[in-house]
């Protein structure tokens, strides 16, 4: 029984620290993403239109049309992609260029792209070379 009076005066203290936390700390940004159900963001129109902007400084008139433009859905950005999205898109391309090897074949003369196709008669010439180069060796050591 004293286990259970305990365990509810225990709970009764940690509920009260909890109901005392502030969270004064914690800032807002004016880049927070907006509530997405069109039934908010009916209201919010309705709320703005009801505004008389001629009452306002011009940076609060400022503060309201970027307000206005991100209710509407039209924030103004001018980057089509974020930097995210631009590192993901330089990594692909890193990849596919590794994985092709472009520049290999740039780098190579037409002379030594043209000795990588195998000719026939030129590949039997070399070797007669070959072969009587080093009879030749063979010979004069012997």
């Amino acid at each position: 029984m004293l286990r259970k009076v305990f365990a509810v005066l225990c709970f009764c203290c940690m509920a009260h620290m909890a109901c005392s936390l502030e969270a004064d700390w914690i800032s807002y940004s004016d880049q927070a993403d907006l509530p997405m159900s069109q039934k908010w963001r009916d209201e919010m129109k309705a709320k703005l239109a009801s505004i008389d902007t001629d009452k306002l400084t011009p940076q609060q008139k400022k503060k309201f049309q970027a307000l206005w433009r991100r209710v509407e859905g039209t924030s103004g950005d001018s980057t089509a992609f974020s930097p995210n999205a631009l590192a993901v898109v330089a990594i692909v391309l890193a990849a596919v260029l590794w994985h092709t090897k472009p520049w290999n074949t740039l780098a190579q003369p037409a002379s030594m792209a043209a000795s990588q196709s195998p000719d026939p008669a030129r590949s039997a010439e070399l070797r007669d070379l070959r072969l009587r180069r080093f009879a030749n060796q063979s010979a004069s050591q012997g």
